[in-house]
């Protein structure tokens, strides 16, 4: 499992409580002070702004292929869509991609959202492959089985989870 995101590791941590004791996890952020250093835990670096950054990240991981991945790191449109380009090819096939923090590129929602940085931006892309529309996906889109797309209405706060075919 891999996890975009470190923050404090309280995320990883339940990752680690929830999967077998046996399930390697791993998590990537360019801040590593909230590596937990717990076991079966393994924390790289790993800038979402750059892809050759992220693909270091990866090859220093020793990561070939993962069931689970969240981006809960950068909320900007560009870093969710550098780690699905430089993440996809490594998810198996049946697993599944989870995409949080997606309401932060909804202006009408955030008009004056600071993560508002590409048009369309990955919610855009994300719906328009739901309808089967064209669209800018890094990735091959026909490697999606489903796109699901849940929200909490009181703080609009919107995730998005893929499904490998």
């Amino acid at each position: 499992m891999i996890e975009y995101g470190i923050a404090g590791g309280a995320s990883l941590r339940m990752w680690r409580d929830f999967f077998s004791p046996t399930t390697r996890i791993v998590g990537f952020d360019i801040n590593l002070d909230g590596d937990p250093h717990l076991p079966n835990l393994d924390c790289y670096y790993a800038n979402q702004d750059s892809i050759p950054s992220l693909q270091r990240g990866i090859s220093d991981s020793g990561i070939t292929s993962v069931d689970v991945i969240v981006e809960d790191g950068g909320h900007l449109s560009t870093q969710q869509r550098n780690s699905l380009r430089v993440s996809w090819p490594l998810l198996v096939s049946g697993g599944i991609y989870i995409l949080e923090d997606l309401h932060t590129n909804i202006l009408h929602w955030y008009p004056k959202s600071a993560y508002h940085n590409e048009s369309p931006t990955m919610f855009e892309d994300l719906y328009k492959a739901s309808l089967g529309l064209p669209n800018s996906l890094p990735i091959n889109t026909s490697e999606i089985s489903q796109i699901l797309f849940f929200m909490q209405p009181k703080t609009t706060s919107m995730t998005s989870v893929l499904y490998k075919v």
